[in-house]
């Protein structure tokens, strides 16, 4: 059903994602999180911040796959067209934590490759 939403990627899908994703395993939360990015809807805006303000203290998530929870979230805020989203990729970029601001460069760096030289949120 997630994948269906991620290739229909239809904004009315952004509501009940986050919720399905709080109790869900590990590998269906990365793939609503896949979803919510490719939809793009800004509705999934803080439920994606939210993984990143407690991406080390969520103890459901295990320290081997922080690094994939981090790509997950940053990628999908990254894929938002919304300057609040980039501005959160952006600020991730300063993050006290190392891990964290190299997915964020490397989201950004991403975004840039997949979106027009002309897009001022880049």
């Amino acid at each position: 059903a997630i994948n269906a939403l991620h290739i229909l990627k239809d904004q009315r899908a952004v509501t009940p994602l986050p919720e399905f994703s709080a109790m869900a395993a590990l590998d269906e939360r990365e793939q609503v999180t896949n979803a919510l990015g490719s939809i793009g809807a800004v509705e999934a805006i803080p439920y994606l911040k939210n993984i990143l303000d407690n991406i080390y203290t969520d103890t459901s998530i295990p320290t081997g796959k922080i690094g994939h929870v981090l790509n997950d979230a940053l990628d999908a805020l990254a894929l938002i067209d919304d300057p609040s989203a980039v501005e959160i990729v952006k600020a991730a970029k300063y993050h006290i934590n190392e891990n964290v601001r190299r997915h964020a460069r490397r989201a950004l760096q991403k975004r840039a490759t997949n979106t027009s030289t002309d897009n001022p949120l880049v």
